[in-house]
């Protein structure tokens, strides 16, 4: 199996080359990693890792390799060394130590740990690895139930490729068929859509991470595919056990739906979402938040089997015909358009003044792209026009060039006494970014559901519409399940976040179909087992007396928000930007909240702290995740975990403050003021490197501690 090479996420990546200790290391050109399993090299060192035993692991079976025999060679581990590797041995529980090795000391680096790229166990080389592991099958882990194994991948042999009349050749390279004779059969594939342009750099992250968790043939970059039609036809055949996951905003959502619709699948699978764009309404009303959080990706996964149940969320279709009694003149806009962007609504589909804003951001964004590439600058343009549009109220008249009828009831006088510039035709909760337009009613004979077949139509004003962000609500018009509209002027529209100028049409709206969503239900967090009690189970007991707790003298580092937003992904780097706030003596066993109160105490008593510390830190963890960098804990969490399951306790305890400066950001004021680099005539000043920084970093310790005295005193 070849492997899949991406550049590393960050130069601060330190990870040593795979062919650094057997004297073939080139040390030329950017380092690389697999995604799939890990293994890092340099681009120089590609070819003789090829030439060697280094292979990744396998994500698919040969068409000619058949029989239970076949299949089960399929299902063992897949064992690679790391030399530097952050965690726990799944043998002793203890943590993987790394020896610090000198230039100049010709002494044979051994690996720290080999780890399954399947089932993520990792093990101490020497002591805790046993060679019947290597003919051991793997069970893929926590996350077994959603990996699609290799053996229902099959590589479609050459002479039926040729023979394939489809236009597409690459759908027919792999087929997918369901092998329930193998007794690792997942009760719940899941088939992972990702949007990397959403999010920042969090979607193209989230790609390689899942490629790691998952089969990477399960995980699709959607916009390179341009669609989900090409991971969807490929799954087609195990459909009725099939999920899916969409990493984007709403919109990629709805692309992945409208695909649905249009390969006329008998059966949708249920979908669950994780929220990368800028609104993620139907994300939040099914329960998986309005913005993605740091949280490990590996624990999103385990939420899906644990922690969702499948919903229904109702689908609306929109008909647009041409309103012949009201042609359209010499004077308007050359950009009214005939027809919607879409003809099938999920979330929302709104009239006036809120659509008139959303049409002219659309125009700025196609304008300028590069201006408006990211959720924070999206939000503030939108805020900007809508404030702009909250003087001009540009469409204060909308009630002269509107006609609403909702289930053969005629709204139109209420329009027009109520002079509203918008209407909403609204199917879930929340709304322009967790706004609740219809308000909290206890009333269940009106209250607004995503999966009653009604749909909610609301009417604002300009000033209604700024009030929504303010925890304002809009008027109740009606609640319907069937509305038609005629319309005598070209009128911005938007159906979920698409906008159009729309010419004079009779427009009707009618029920669709129910799709399955997964709803992500937050439980009580479950206590991960005592690593004791793990090794008593091996060993055949089930005593909790055999759990050991011992008491440590473990520092007690605090970083902050830029630096932690910074090197969150590299533990060395990030410890680099810590300040120790002093030693706390504790037990490995201990609940972090327990552990809460004495750094609380530490805090206060601290003689000269230099910063004002807030009540609301956090605890990070690097331990329990540690291929996916560190973590914040929440508090919901401190009483379920350890000490020792957020860190190494052989070495610190990182806590994260947003009150705390940050130290790159202080170091780089320092180095301008307190520290002078001479450049030689032979070469030009050059700002500090990686080398450097652990001594700035010392300097930058010292002159916070100076000036907190100096405060103290």
């Amino acid at each position: 199996m070849e492997h899949i090479w991406l550049p590393c996420s960050s130069s601060s990546d330190d990870t040593d080359c795979y062919l650094g200790d057997r004297g073939k290391c080139e040390r030329s050109g950017d380092k690389l990693r697999c995604t799939a399993c890990h293994v890092v090299a340099h681009s120089g060192c590609l070819v003789h890792l090829s030439t060697g035993s280094v292979q990744c692991k396998t994500t698919f079976r040969e068409p000619h390799r058949k029989g239970r025999e076949a299949v089960d060679a399929l299902g063992g581990h897949h064992w690679v060394h790391r030399w530097k590797y952050e965690g726990r041995c799944s043998g002793c529980a203890k943590s993987f130590h790394q020896k610090i090795f000198f230039k100049g000391i010709q002494e044979k680096k051994e690996p720290a740990a080999v780890t399954c790229s399947w089932c993520k166990e990792s093990f101490h080389l020497k002591n805790c690895f046993d060679d019947h592991k290597l003919n051991e099958k793997c069970d893929k882990g926590g996350l077994r139930d959603l990996i699609v194994p290799p053996q229902w991948i099959v590589r479609a042999s050459k002479k039926r490729k040729m023979n394939s009349q489809n236009p597409n050749p690459k759908s027919k390279t792999f087929m997918v068929r369901r092998a329930d004779s193998w007794l690792g059969c997942p009760s719940q594939p899941l088939l992972v859509f990702v949007n990397p342009k959403s999010g920042g750099n969090k979607g193209a992250k989230a790609l390689q991470t899942f490629c790691w968790l998952l089969n990477p043939r399960q995980v699709f970059d959607i916009t390179s595919l341009k669609g989900p039609k090409f991971g969807l036809e490929l799954y087609r055949k195990v459909l009725t056990h099939l999920r899916i996951l969409v990493c984007g905003g709403d919109g990629t959502v709805g692309w992945v739906l409208s695909t649905l619709d249009k390969l006329s699948w008998p059966v949708y699978p249920p979908i669950g979402i994780m929220p990368f764009g800028t609104g993620n309404d139907l994300s939040r009303c099914l329960g998986w938040g309005g913005s993605f959080s740091d949280e490990p990706l590996s624990q999103l996964l385990n939420s899906i089997s644990h922690e969702t149940t499948v919903t229904q969320l109702d689908r609306w279709k929109l008909q647009v015909m041409a309103n012949v009694d009201c042609p359209l003149g010499d004077e308007e806009d050359e950009e009214v358009q005939s027809s919607l962007p879409l003809t099938v609504m999920n979330n929302y589909f709104s009239i006036g003044a809120d659509a008139h804003v959303a049409l002219q951001f659309h125009h700025s964004r196609s304008a300028n792209p590069q201006m408006l590439n990211s959720r924070l600058k999206n939000r503030i343009a939108y805020g900007g026009l809508g404030t702009i549009d909250l003087f001009k109220r540009s469409w204060k008249d909308l009630s002269e060039f509107v006609q609403l009828e909702c289930d053969g009831v005629d709204l139109t006088p209420k329009i027009k006494e109520l002079k509203l510039h918008c209407i909403l035709f609204h199917n879930i909760t929340y709304y322009a970014g967790g706004t609740v337009p219809w308000g909290q009613d206890q009333d269940d004979s009106c209250k607004a559901s995503y999966c009653d077949g009604r749909i909610e139509v609301l009417g604002f004003t300009t000033a209604t519409l700024a009030a929504l962000q303010m925890g304002g609500r809009g008027e109740r018009i009606a609640q319907c399940s069937t509305a038609r509209m005629k319309t005598t002027k070209a009128i911005p529209m938007q159906v979920d976040g698409e906008p159009v100028l729309l010419a004079p049409s009779l427009i009707s709206l009618s029920f669709h179909s129910k799709v399955p969503m997964m709803r992500r239900e937050k439980k009580g967090v479950c206590a991960p087992p005592l690593r004791g009690r793990t090794r008593g189970r091996r060993s055949g007991t089930d005593s909790p007396s055999s759990s050991t707790s011992l008491i440590v003298q473990i520092p007690v580092l605090v970083v902050g928000r830029h630096d932690y937003d910074t090197f969150k992904d590299s533990l060395e780097r990030l410890k680099d930007t810590a300040f120790e706030i002093g030693t706390i003596k504790a037990e490995t066993e201990m609940e972090l909240s327990r552990g809460r109160q004495i750094i609380d105490r530490l805090l206060v008593d601290h003689p000269c702290l230099p910063y004002e510390y807030s009540s609301d830190w956090s605890f990070l963890d690097y331990v329990s995740n540690a291929d996916e960098g560190t973590f914040r804990v929440s508090r919901q969490e401190e009483c379920v975990m350890a000490v020792s399951d957020a860190s190494n306790t052989d070495d610190c305890l990182l806590i994260l403050d947003d009150s705390f400066p940050s130290m790159t950001e202080r170091s780089r004021e320092i180095l301008t003021s307190h520290i002078m680099f001479l450049p030689s005539n032979d070469s030009p000043w050059q700002p500090p490197t990686h080398s450097t920084n652990r001594r700035i970093s010392e300097t930058l310790r010292i002159v916070l501690s100076a000036d907190a005295q100096e405060t103290h005193l």
